[in-house]
């Protein structure tokens, strides 16, 4: 086997992590998955997902049906015109989420600041550490379930309208302490995603010794 190619399983693996792509034209049907299946989903990345500590900080809510155009026309936007005072930004962002709408449904990525702070109660030494260690979980959770979805068909994108954590915990009777940190909006794909340009693999990968004599 030379350097460049890999074993079977591995380019499996990388054959279906370059299946996920970013899709911002997205419609509601047909329906690829039943709206348990979809739940099952997300209920299986969330528990198979990586945590520091196996703290398993993370949390997911998903959105269907009238819960998930709620969100991308009243939401989002309201949040939006609390928090942003230039009209033309403001336009600017309210004029991109009736494509969000137009989806079949959003995962809402939050984490836990109840079990971080309890984290570094527990270990201190790490406590400066620990808010990074909990948004590299969401992460993680986040590429397995656009990964996930892309396998079943669908496309997806992810957004991070932070301003609008207070009225969905208000809205839907959420913990106070949970953190929003991105919402994964998915579809049915309409078109192909955009050529994706690659910066040469030696400027961001670098190999320093030799595993043989």
């Amino acid at each position: 086997m030379t350097s460049s190619t890999t074993t079977t399983k591995s380019a499996q693996f990388l054959q279906e992590i370059q299946v996920r792509r970013s899709h911002y034209q997205l419609a509601k049907t047909p329906a690829l998955l039943s709206d348990s299946q979809l739940e099952h989903l997300v209920q299986q990345v969330a528990k198979h997902s990586p945590t520091s500590f196996n703290s398993q900080s993370s949390r997911l809510v998903l959105l269907l049906g009238t819960d998930h155009t709620h969100l991308w026309s009243q939401t989002v936007p309201q949040a939006l015109e609390e928090h942003i005072s230039d009209p033309a930004s403001l336009e600017r962002n309210l004029n991109r989420l009736k494509g969000f709408a137009d989806a079949a449904g959003t995962v809402l990525f939050f984490e836990s600041e109840k079990i971080v702070d309890e984290l570094k109660s527990r270990t201190p030494q790490y406590a400066p550490l620990f808010r990074e260690f909990s948004d590299h979980a969401s992460g993680m959770a986040q590429i397995h379930l656009w990964t996930a979805l892309s396998l079943e068909g669908y496309g997806a994108n992810l957004q991070h309208y932070k301003q609008a954590n207070e009225l969905i915990l208000k809205k839907y009777h959420l913990p106070s302490d949970w953190r929003l940190t991105a919402q994964l909006v998915f579809g049915v794909p309409q078109g192909e995603p955009k050529v994706k340009d690659f910066v040469p693999d030696e400027e961001r990968v670098r190999k320093f010794g030799c595993s043989t004599a």
